[in-house]
């Protein structure tokens, strides 16, 4: 299985097209029971996404692979080695397992600051120990991905693919990731709701994209597919794609993307890609 469970929205009021706030604690253990029998084996979290990694501690995830990220360097800290180790802790007591899966820098200009080594050395540590079984970062943007692998050996590199978002696809670092023998987890795919959004919702929010979503809704109109099918769809067409991260709001969000990700058809995705960073990074959205 190539899905893995986003948990931002346990935590957080997370998404633009998000309506309904955080996600339930009962809702929650409806969606993890869904997930664990219909073969999800990876949940993806993070200190940083409020309190998700508390919500997800509540029930038994020890049959999961938990992907969790080491929050952003504080400011004054003395000894930054320490400081990883404690804020690994922290999560494994709030998720209430013995050990992660993988353990990701949140903030990618961490690592590549002058605390980079240390970061890097407690990390380490804490894979000889055994505690987690890789470790990654979570990257933005191309440059961030070619400085820290030339100078870092890690297992996981997370990083924003979608339909608008082809960067590290059509640059040829997908490839060579993967011929690095680095596992790729894909995030944003459908860009915190934005492409499952109607038009003239859209087209309001960012007037200046409004052809790119234009061609988008009279691809999928002609084509007779679903905005969800197609963007969840297109990281798994990719065949260097590990991983696809995919939020949700509600239980049957989670069967809809199943039922999708069960039905095994291809397409030949419209061009409607941008290098738009007030687009394609929510963190730069003015809304």
């Amino acid at each position: 299985m190539r899905i893995s469970l986003g948990t931002a929205q346990f935590g957080l009021d997370y998404g633009i097209s998000n309506k309904s706030g955080k996600i339930e604690p009962k809702e929650v253990y409806k969606i993890l029971s869904f997930a664990k029998r219909n073969g999800i084996k990876s949940i993806d979290t993070a200190q940083a996404y409020g309190e998700s990694e508390t919500v997800l501690g509540k029930y038994d995830i020890n049959d999961f692979e938990v992907v969790s990220k080491l929050p952003p360097l504080e400011p004054n800290v003395d000894n930054t080695y320490d400081w990883t180790i404690k804020k690994f802790n922290y999560s494994l007591r709030r998720l209430r397992i013995n050990s992660l899966y993988g353990y990701l820098i949140h903030n990618p200009n961490d690592l590549i600051s002058n605390q980079g080594q240390n970061i890097f050395r407690a990390l380490m540590e804490l894979k000889d120990q055994k505690l987690v079984k890789k470790i990654g970062v979570s990257c933005y943007d191309q440059n961030e991905v070619d400085e820290i692998i030339s100078k870092f050996n890690l297992d996981i590199i997370q990083l924003p693919l979608n339909i608008i978002d082809r960067r590290f696809e059509k640059d040829g670092l997908l490839k060579k990731l993967k011929q690095s023998d680095i596992e790729i987890h894909t995030r944003s795919c459908f860009l915190q709701g934005l492409l499952l959004m109607k038009i003239e919702d859209v087209s309001k929010r960012f007037p200046h994209s409004s052809n790119i979503f234009k061609v988008w809704n009279e691809w999928l109109g002609k084509s007779n597919i679903s905005a969800l099918e197609a963007c969840l769809k297109y990281p798994l067409s990719i065949k260097y794609v590990d991983k696809v991260v995919v939020g949700i709001e509600k239980l049957d969000h989670l069967r809809e993307i199943l039922d999708f990700y069960s039905k095994k058809r291809s397409f030949s995705f419209p061009e409607v890609s941008s290098n738009d960073e007030n687009l394609i990074n929510p963190s730069k959205w003015k809304i």
